[in-house]
């Protein structure tokens, strides 16, 4: 690690202490930081030197004047509540909009009048403040960003973050909302940088696209995730989950990346029986496909009762191979209906179904495949792949290809 430390240094990146040590506390008199702490006292000095700010609905400082919390929320759909003194996007919650008397925050969650002043009442009591100091309760105007920025960000408003030394800029940032921050902008509760987008929060995303698309298309189907926020679920925890449930399919999906740049395009994948099946145009270079191959402990069993004689065995393992057998078959056929359809939505390399010792697929009791449906690391289908319209067509794709798998099997059962 400290090897590591010494290599950035070299490299002149700045640590955030020797950040703090070296250049705030040296060219920043102490005396005027109240001025940027208070978030009200901020946006006055904006306002006189003419800049553009959020409309101020109106601060709550005291609890008894919680009671007016309804009357200054009553004409706006959407708004901001912050604390004046808050620090790291703590306590801030973006209102998308209503639902009867409930309110919908930029993350989808409903909550209640009466959960928004709990919060206000915490804002002032100084759970969110620097230093657990009484605060005050901002609310203002929820600033609505350009279409521009909507393949890159999520519901809430990018922003452009400038540091400017001695009166020059110097540095700049994008920071982009995500649906982990909330709608934030803030990299302390989940925000991200363009140059930062991770494979984990672009499958997120196409994940919630997708459960949208089938329950939209299909209101009594039950879509259930393995994770719904920016969280660490196991490999093994992923298929116990399936099978607990009693789960009719499971795809896991991934976007994939290869050690060289020119590999691109989309392929399925089932559980390994003898040698991959490749597209007509895969591209050369083996690509590191992003599904992982840990073992995950799971044995691939369908019978957990003890078996009692020879006979009682024999038929068990019989049964167990006709299922084995079966999930098998199922899990093939539904990787290709499922890369038949990637390759009517996607402009892109057919790299074609394959089969691998994934251990996100091993021990599932129904049919189960990865997708990886485009390459993060290839220059222009990397850009493609963060905006809505390709999440769309992907998440069309594996709609069609679910349709058609149970209308085969249903044939196939008659």
């Amino acid at each position: 690690m400290f090897d590591r430390i010494r290599k950035l240094r070299e490299v002149g990146v700045l640590g955030i202490n020797r950040r703090n040590a070296d250049y705030t506390l040296v060219y920043n008199p102490r005396r005027l930081y109240p001025l940027v702490d208070d978030k009200l006292q901020t946006k006055h000095l904006a306002l006189g030197a003419g800049m553009a700010v959020p409309e101020l609905y109106g601060v709550i400082s005291h609890e008894y004047e919680i009671k007016r919390l309804p009357e200054l929320l009553a004409p706006h759909a959407s708004f901001v509540i912050k604390p004046a003194h808050g620090s790291g996007g703590n306590g801030i919650v973006v209102v998308t909009g209503r639902m009867r008397r409930l309110y919908r925050k930029a993350g989808g969650l409903l909550v209640s009048p009466e959960e928004l002043a709990y919060h206000v009442s915490n804002t002032l009591s100084g759970l969110y403040s620097l230093g657990g100091y009484p605060d005050q309760a901002i609310i203002e105007y929820r600033v609505q960003f350009d279409p521009v920025f909507e393949a890159i960000s999520y519901q809430g408003v990018p922003d452009i973050r400038i540091i400017v030394f001695l009166g020059v800029p110097v540095l700049a940032m994008v920071r982009l909302p995500t649906r982990a921050s909330e709608g934030k902008a803030n990299l302390h509760q989940g925000a991200i940088g363009v140059a930062g987008i991770h494979e984990k929060f672009l499958t997120l995303e196409l994940a919630y696209a997708l459960r949208d698309r089938i329950q939209r298309a299909h209101p009594e189907v039950r879509v259930v995730m393995t994770r719904y926020w920016d969280t660490d679920v196991g490999l093994t925890e992923r298929i116990e989950m399936a099978n607990q449930l009693d789960a009719d399919l499971f795809l896991s999906l991934h976007y994939n990346a290869a050690v060289h740049p020119r590999a691109l395009g989309f392929e399925t994948y089932f559980l390994v029986a003898s040698e991959a099946t490749p597209g007509k145009a895969q591209v050369r270079g083996k690509p590191v496909a992003t599904a992982s191959m840990k073992i995950t402990g799971i044995t691939n069993t369908v019978d957990d009762h003890p078996t009692q004689g020879t006979y009682h065995q024999t038929i068990v393992t019989i049964e167990r191979d006709l299922a084995r057998e079966r999930q098998h078959r199922d899990s093939g056929l539904l990787a290709r209906v499922v890369q038949q359809q990637l390759n009517r939505q996607l402009h892109s390399v057919n790299r074609g179904v394959k089969q691998a010792n994934f251990a996100v697929l091993r021990g599932a009791l129904m049919p189960a495949v990865v997708v990886e449906s485009a390459f993060l690391t290839h220059p222009e289908e990397g850009r493609k792949l963060t905006h809505a319209a390709h999440r769309a067509r992907v998440s069309t794709a594996l709609l069609r290809a679910i349709e058609t798998f149970d209308r085969d099997l249903t044939e196939r059962s008659r």
